[in-house]
């Protein structure tokens, strides 16, 4: 049966780039490999088809030829992948607007430049080139895929899009009548970026749900005992600058 937007799919998958694997989402793939990092964690992915949170080439080859269970390998095309190389992402920036913000740029330096993510690839004479580019754009990609499941009912589809974003056991949901209704962890109440990142929950839902559902995101403030601190979260006071 094809695939189709809304459809919540786990899936492993390794990358090849010019021939060489880059990526892979099974730790004794990687550790056989010797691509293996401490500190991802390895596991399928799951995504909601049609939210556009893999590359298209990907999700097009997944809907028409994945299958629960079976090892697939597609070739991707840069322009449906990242994208061809684009000469006019390419900017030579003042090495005077670094100093301004107390930054030392070295090539390699990873930095965001007006919501765009870049690479530092030259310092010289003054001026510090960045390459906006992904760092795989122009390149064509070869994936090997095997999709492990397909989440079909709702609320199995919410608490597949919950565990995505927020990690396993993380966000507790109900889904009763018209609406979804979402107990947003502790770890993201206080994050600054959360602002931002709510739009994500709320278009993610909306897509495994077919737009059928109301989404409402509850933040609760368990009652602080005498000493100010809330219940089992002493030493845990993040201000809103806190990371996770």
């Amino acid at each position: 049966m094809a695939l189709k937007d809304g459809d919540v799919v786990r899936f492993d998958y390794t990358l090849y780039v010019d021939g060489k694997m880059v990526e892979t989402s099974e730790e004794s793939v990687a550790k056989a490999n010797n691509i293996h990092r401490e500190q991802r964690r390895y596991n399928p992915l799951t995504i909601t088809l049609g939210s556009r949170q893999i590359i298209p080439g990907l999700e097009s080859h997944m809907r028409s030829h994945g299958q629960k269970g079976q090892a697939v390998t597609v070739d991707i095309a840069p322009a449906d992948a990242y994208g061809e190389r684009d000469a006019k992402k390419i900017k030579d920036v003042p090495m005077a607007q670094f100093r301004s913000q107390k930054v030392q740029p070295e090539v390699g330096m990873q930095l965001n430049m007006g919501g765009e993510r870049g690479t530092v690839t030259r310092v010289a004479g003054g001026r510090v080139r960045v390459d906006l580019n992904h760092d795989l754009a122009g390149k064509p990609l070869r994936y090997e895929y095997t999709i492990r499941d397909v989440v079909t009912d709702e609320a199995g589809k919410v608490g597949a899009v919950l565990e995505n974003i927020f990690g396993p056991g993380q966000a507790k949901a109900t889904v009763e009548g018209d609406a979804v209704t979402v107990e947003v962890p502790d770890s993201v109440k206080f994050d600054q970026n959360w602002m931002m990142a709510k739009f994500r929950v709320v278009a993610d839902l909306r897509v495994a749900t077919d737009k059928k559902k109301a989404v409402r995101l509850v933040e609760v403030f368990p009652v602080m005992d005498e000493t100010g601190l809330v219940p089992g979260h002493e030493g845990h006071a993040h201000g809103p600058e806190h990371e996770h």
